[in-house]
């Protein structure tokens, strides 16, 4: 079984935005983690640059706002490609694309509980401060919150399972997601280590140098057949 070259980090942010919605296929690991840390780059560099800004004198705050808006729409932009990515990477392991899809109802179903739950228990519209308004752990809070509660501890849960599924390796045989993006059974110079392909070069030179020897030690034993041929 041979490999193809890992997926390198320019390569994972192209792959990134060509398969914005494509949600078939597969997807390794390296493709997959290299554009993790994309974006944690692209967001924390942009936050670092935005507190900075903060502290210059009248285009700074003017400066940081916009900053802060483009971190929100990058933040929006990438929520259906990370999930495309994502049921790749499932795919790539011969998972279906369920428990990604699944984590990502979720995360709706939670925002839209704990906002109700804000609502309802009067936090949103409230002027107290964060510290006295009532949360999930207080005496008084909303039976919202519980709920909001209780499905964050299922996304805790099915996080977990699926940070541990992107750690793992690509599967090596063909499924109905299609050919492993890592592994091949018909090698070219592409799938073979450089360092394979230099030694198999060797080997093939030397082979043809003594096959040339050979050739020149059998004609000069003809012409010593017969000594006194002449």
């Amino acid at each position: 079984m041979y490999e193809y070259p890992q997926v390198g980090f320019v390569e994972a942010f192209k792959l990134f935005w060509t398969n914005y919605v494509n949600f078939k296929g597969r997807s390794r690991r390296s493709e997959y983690w290299w554009m993790q840390l994309w974006h944690v780059l692209i967001t924390v560099s942009a936050s670092v640059i935005a507190v900075i800004t903060l502290f210059v004198p009248v285009v700074g705050p003017i400066i940081s706002v916009i900053l802060w808006l483009l971190i929100a729409v990058y933040s929006l932009a990438v929520i259906i490609p990370n999930l495309a990515l994502l049921v790749r990477r499932f795919h790539d392991r011969s998972k279906t694309m369920f428990l990604p899809i699944f984590s990502f109802v979720l995360s709706i179903i939670y925002n839209t509980v704990y906002f109700i739950a804000l609502f309802d228990s009067g936090d949103l519209l409230s002027d107290k401060p964060l510290d006295e308004s009532a949360s999930m752990f207080s005496a008084d809070s909303s039976p919202w919150f519980i709920v909001a509660g209780v499905i964050m501890i299922v996304i805790a849960i099915v996080q977990l399972i699926i940070f541990i599924f992107t750690l793992l390796d690509s599967k090596e045989e063909t499924n109905q997601y299609g050919p492993s993006p890592k592994y091949t059974e018909q090698p070219n110079q592409q799938h073979v280590p450089q360092t394979q392909v230099k030694s198999e070069t060797s080997v093939t030179e030397e082979s043809k140098a003594l096959s040339d020897l050979d050739d020149l030690e059998e004609q000069y034993r003809k012409k010593q057949d017969d000594p006194y041929k002449y």
